[in-house]
């Protein structure tokens, strides 16, 4: 309308729009558009830090930050998160597409510092947990927020520990540490004084001193020129101080030089053992001292000396000997050796100092008889001694049985006169089985059982080298005896086992044959007359001799011995009906009863070998060989006894005897030997 008011300058710039308008326009849709595509790249970020009161101190790049919203382009960026208590932590940032909208920073905290206050102390050495961490003194100690043991020791106090909550988080903390004294205060003197006092070699001064000592034990010696040393034993715990004794120094004395005639005397210088004539003791200058001179087989010296300050004062002693008086005498006469020295045939009379003397009384064959004799002053010592021939002795020691290095029983045989062989006619009997009165004289030794193979192993180990062509099969059971040898392997390991004993061998090798020692008393082969006896009559002195292994009867009773029964091989020539002794070979020794005398096995099981040359010996009226040893050589040994083959007759008896040419499954052998 005509009626409103309208300036001119606006009337004259609304034609058309003025230039300036339309600049300010453009300018604004420019500013709007970029803010747009700013928008558009820019990336958001929320920041979330532990602890929640951390805060940003600084970041960099073309960024923007907002609270804990960080606004930024693409690429890296590094922000630094800082609070109160913790270390400030600078993390790096990547703006890209895989970028997660919320990060999450956590700020490591702080140690606590913890100040320890000694009550004077400049350090000492802290532990927490028991592990040692560092010498302590005014600067305090970085430890992380926890619970703790602590423990803080010095040399010279008694340890101090407890436990200690450290708050962290760079907080100061103070502990208060009041360490107790860990010696005591001890006041040395001596008279005179002046006195050096030193302990393992160290010095703590000169008398008189006041020391702090940690509680023990002490031994310090006193030392002053012109004195000698003195030693202190010292013993204190924990306590108010004290005041040791008085330690008094003797002035350097002079020196005691004892000798006597003969050397080796003790000394006792008032009655204090001081050692071995010569002696040189050093004593205090003036003074009068006791001294006795001791010796065996010598009257005590008593006297006394003494010597001037820094002089030399020599006793000499002359020991009066001491003597006694032996008699000696023996029957039968015999040869006195005296400490190895000869005094001629017994009786004999000998005036001796005084001491212990080895006696011993010598004459061929007999044993030796050996005293150690003591004989003291004025004594009067009468012995008489009985001697006994080598064999008496031998025999009285002999055990009625002993176990062997193999581990094998040999029983004590006393043998007597007996008849052996077989009567003609006697069913079975064989020409070779001649009847004759045997007298054996000699104790022997013979085998419980027959050597089983573990008996046998040890000398397969050790000597089986020597022997490349012995084939000894091992059977199933260690306990069964031992066979496939021949007759000159058994003597060898007679003499095998000899040695294992320390006893002279039996057996030798003469121009290529075995023969045997009849002195030895080395393990051998029992000799067939020994055999037969300890088969046929030992352990039964009053009774008739026995003709089976079982008795004298034909029948068989169970559990005789092991025969060629009804169950043995079909090879076998002969059985034995109606009788079954539960092998088909060779069994284990002892699986069957014992004879008399206590041996195993001597009917049935395994044959044996004997130490016998095979012969036939006819009898002799009037003439009764002594303990026969068979024919001096020959071809062929003889073989005694029956076995798990025999099953007639003729073999099962104990006067039946063959011989053998080499190793056999079914001939084994026991061993034997001489007391004496």
């Amino acid at each position: 309308p005509n009626d409103v008011f309208v300036p001119g300058r606006l009337k004259r710039s609304s034609g058309g729009g003025g230039p300036v308008v339309l600049i300010l326009a453009l300018l604004l849709g420019v500013l709007i558009l970029g803010g747009v595509l700013l928008l558009m790249l820019v990336t958001t970020v929320t920041l979330a830090p532990i602890p929640a009161n951390s805060h940003i101190v600084r970041v960099s790049g073309a960024s923007l930050l907002q609270g804990n919203k960080f606004y930024g382009f693409g690429g890296a960026h590094e922000i630094e998160v800082s609070a109160v208590g913790y270390r400030n932590k600078i993390v790096t940032i990547v703006i890209d597409e895989a970028t997660p909208p919320t990060i999450q920073v956590s700020l490591e905290e702080l140690p606590g510092k913890v100040s320890f206050d000694l009550a004077g102390l400049d350090q000492a050495r802290l532990y927490i947990d028991n592990v040692f961490v560092q010498e302590i003194g005014q600067e305090p100690v970085e430890i992380a927020k926890g619970t703790y043991n602590y423990r803080i020791e010095h040399p010279r106090y008694l340890p101090a520990s407890g436990a200690l909550e450290v708050a962290g988080r760079g907080q100061d903390q103070m502990l208060t540490i009041s360490l107790k004294p860990n010696w005591r205060t001890i006041t040395l003197t001596s008279k005179p004084l002046g006195a050096e006092i030193f302990h393992d070699g160290q010095v703590l001064g000169q008398t008189p001193i006041t020391v702090d000592l940690v509680p023990d034990l002490y031994v310090l010696t006193y030392r002053k020129d012109g004195y000698g040393d003195e030693k202190q034993l010292l013993e204190f715990g924990l306590g108010s101080a004290m005041v040791a004794d008085t330690v008094s120094l003797s002035p350097t004395g002079g020196t005691l030089r004892v000798t006597s005639d003969p050397p080796g005397a003790r000394v006792l210088i008032n009655g204090i053992y001081a050692g071995i004539t010569p002696q040189a003791q050093s004593v205090v200058a003036d003074r009068q001292y006791d001294i006795r001179l001791e010796m065996e087989g010598y009257d005590d010296w008593v006297g006394t000396g003494a010597a001037g300050s820094g002089q030399s004062a020599k006793i000499s002693a002359s020991l009066k000997q001491q003597y006694g008086s032996v008699r000696l005498d023996s029957k039968p006469k015999s040869t006195v050796y005296i400490n190895g020295l000869d005094h001629g045939q017994t009786p004999v009379v000998a005036r001796l100092p005084a001491g212990d003397y080895v006696i011993e009384f010598l004459l061929p064959g007999y044993r030796k008889i050996r005293q150690v004799v003591p004989l003291k002053k004025d004594a009067k010592r009468d012995i008489n001694v009985e001697l006994m021939t080598e064999k008496d002795a031998r025999y009285a020691e002999a055990k009625a049985k002993y176990v062997n290095a193999v581990g094998m029983n040999m029983v004590l045989a006393k043998p007597s006169t007996f008849t052996m062989g077989a009567p003609r006619g006697e069913p079975g009997q064989m020409a070779n089985e001649v009847q004759k009165t045997i007298r054996l004289k000699r104790w022997f030794y013979i085998g419980e059982t027959e050597v089983s193979y573990g008996h046998f192993s040890a000398f397969l180990t050790e000597y089986g080298k020597h022997l490349p062509n012995l084939k000894v099969k091992a059977p199933g059971h260690p306990d069964v005896p031992v066979t496939g040898i021949p007759w000159e392997v058994a003597a060898q390991y007679c003499n095998w086992l000899s040695a294992r004993e320390g006893l002279p061998e039996a057996y030798h090798v003469t121009g290529g044959a075995i023969v045997l020692d009849p002195t030895s008393i080395g393990y051998r082969l029992p000799t067939e007359a020994e055999w037969e006896w300890a088969a046929r009559v030992a352990g039964r002195p009053e009774m008739p001799m026995i003709k089976y292994p079982w008795g004298n009867t034909s029948t068989i009773p169970s559990g005789a011995g092991n025969f060629a029964d009804k169950d043995a091989s079909s090879s076998l020539p002969y059985h034995i009906r109606d009788y079954s002794d539960g092998f088909s070979g060779a069994a284990p020794i002892k699986s069957f009863g014992a004879n008399p005398m206590g041996l195993y096995d001597l009917g049935g099981n395994v044959s044996e070998w004997v130490h016998d040359y095979y012969g036939i010996m006819p009898a002799t009226s009037g003439d009764i060989p002594l303990d026969p040893t068979g024919p001096e050589s020959g071809l062929d040994h003889v073989v005694k006894g029956s076995s798990w083959k025999s099953g007639n007759e003729t073999e099962l008896r104990f006067s039946y005897r063959t011989f053998g040419e080499g190793a056999a499954d079914h001939i084994g052998f026991r061993i034997g030997r001489w007391v004496h």
